[in-house]
């Protein structure tokens, strides 16, 4: 039998038996700021970084996202129509020798994930490869309605309409390695990544392309990134989607 999850509530406390861990696990919204020097941790689920609610093992500083602690064991997604995913669970001692992208964000999964539950005899659309992707990334929504156009939602698209497409945001390349939002009418493109970040420095027309002059946040570098919502901090590449994601979760970005 599939390891299942179990959820109870001791007097205001919610908590969680998980299959990840062995003790009793008590979901935490707002954090000791005595305990916590900020709001953001690892998840010790899918091995990325997360920010403000988790469920949390007070015995041994144990962290899951919410996301990671209620993630069903298979899932139909958009993202990946053709079969559904299945959850997967390698443990904290697992070597992961293979390099394994997330098919949405690019980063490494690890520990706990989704995989395509089709098996190696009928694999992803092309045949060539597996479909991996984080619980996180599982929860982009596929549009988004966003200040940058009043006009038109955001639609998630795997690769970008036309080649060498800039970030509105960060006005960097957007990669063909990882999904971004896009407006196809205005010509808009946001990293999945950016949606959450200030955009006040946003113009239309040529000047949103990078300049010299110009030091917007980065999505691929060790830039320090401002956040309308908390501190600025210099963040790793690939803790940068996680934390993104978590944050955009969290502040409840407009969906459709």
């Amino acid at each position: 039998m599939a390891p299942r999850t179990k959820t109870s509530f001791l007097g205001e406390e919610q908590t969680l038996r998980h299959f990840t861990h062995p003790h009793v696990l008590i979901k935490e919204d707002v954090l000791d700021q005595a305990v916590y020097e900020n709001d953001e941790f690892v998840c010790d689920g899918c091995a990325t970084l997360g920010t403000a609610a988790r469920y949390h093992c007070k015995q041994c500083a144990f962290d899951l996202h919410e996301v990671c602690a209620t993630c069903p064991e298979y899932l139909t997604s958009y993202i990946h129509p053709n079969h559904p995913l299945e959850r997967i669970w390698e443990g904290p001692g697992t070597d992961y020798g293979q390099w394994r992208p997330c098919n949405v964000c690019g980063d490494q999964v690890k520990g706990l994930f989704y995989k395509c539950s089709s098996g190696a005899a009928d694999r992803y659309d092309d045949g060539r490869h597996d479909f991996f992707i984080h619980p996180l990334c599982s929860k982009l929504e596929l549009q988004v309605r966003h200040a940058i156009d009043q006009n038109h939602p955001l639609k998630l698209q795997s690769v970008p309409v036309i080649p060498d497409a800039w970030c509105a945001i960060c006005r960097n390349l957007v990669s063909s390695s990882s999904w971004s939002y896009r407006c196809d009418p205005c010509g808009i493109n946001i990293h999945h990544q950016c949606v959450t970040l200030p955009y006040h420095n946003y113009q239309s027309g040529p000047s949103c392309l990078p300049q010299k002059n110009q030091s917007g946040p980065s999505c691929s570098s060790r830039k320090k990134v401002a956040d309308a919502a908390a501190d600025s901090e210099a963040l790793y590449a690939e803790m940068f989607s996680a934390k993104l994601m978590a944050r955009a979760l969290d502040n409840g970005l407009s969906y459709i």
